[in-house]
This record gives structure tokens, C-alpha cells and sequence, in this order.
């Protein structure tokens, strides 16, 4: 009786130790989906923040051009000319930082990634593990009798 008992155990151990295998290859399937599709709305806020800023970019440009002639200065003139190039250095510092909130949106999500498989594959060797102990233990108790 203690050996059908055993093998039952055994089986149902297996089956967990498979279910728990596939439903981990799942999850990680489905966290790698959520992480791309959290870098896509990512990559869309931030392309709208660039296109507003540049928005707001041009605005100040040409604030300075209608400033700058409303106040007599000519556009050959350093101040100017210093205004417009402060401008379009901070532009470039912004658009960079841009380009490197996405690298590093993409290189978060990836790292998630190998995570979340890591992850199920530790879930997979814990089943693994578990399933050789049950089958350990079944193979002490196969043999010994019910004690008749």
C-alpha cells in the first residue's frame, strides 16, 4: 500500500513539477511581452516630450529674432548671435539626452527580460529539484513492504 501511495505521489509530483515548468515559460513569455510594450509607450512619450520641445525651442528663437529687432539690435550683433547659439546648444544637450532616455528605456527592458527568464528558469530547477526528492524518496520507500 505505502508503494501505490508512493507512486501516486510520485506522479502527481511529476505532473506539478511539468504544470509549473510550462506555466513559468508563460509568465515569462508574457512579462517579455508587457516589457516591450511598455518601451514602445515609453518610446512614444518620450519622441512626443522632443516634439514638444522643439516646438518650444523654435518658439524661443524666434522670440529672440522678433525681441532683438523690436529692440533695434541688428542680427550681425554678439548679443544676438550669443542668444541664438545658447539656444541651439541647449537644443543639442536636450535632443541627446533624448537619444540616451531611450537607450537606456531599451537596456532597462532588456535587462527585465533576461530577468524574468532567469527567473523561470530557477522556477524549472526548483520543480526539477522537488521532483527528485519526491523520486528519492519514493525509491527508499519501494521495496521495504507494507511490514506483512
Amino acid at each position: 500500500m505505502a508503494a501505490i501511495t508512493s507512486a501516486i505521489a510520485l506522479g502527481v509530483s511529476a505532473v506539478g513539477a511539468v504544470s509549473s515548468h510550462r506555466a513559468a515559460k508563460k509568465a515569462t513569455k508574457q512579462g517579455k511581452k508587457a516589457n516591450e510594450a511598455q518601451r514602445k509607450a515609453n518610446q512614444l512619450k518620450n519622441k512626443q516630450a522632443k516634439r514638444q520641445f522643439l516646438r518650444n525651442f523654435r518658439q524661443a528663437q524666434a522670440a529672440t529674432v522678433i525681441s532683438s529687432v523690436a529692440a533695434g539690435v541688428g542680427l550681425d550683433s554678439s548679443a544676438f548671435q550669443g542668444t541664438l547659439s545658447s539656444e541651439k546648444s541647449q537644443a543639442r544637450l536636450a535632443v541627446n539626452e533624448f537619444a540616451q532616455a531611450d537607450k537606456l528605456g531599451t537596456d532597462f527592458m532588456t535587462a527585465q527580460n533576461k530577468a524574468a527568464s532567469a527567473s523561470g528558469r530557477a522556477q524549472t530547477f526548483g520543480q526539477i529539484s522537488q521532483f527528485a526528492l519526491s523520486f528519492a524518496s519514493f525509491s527508499q520507500g519501494f521495496g521495504k513492504g507494507d511490514g506483512n
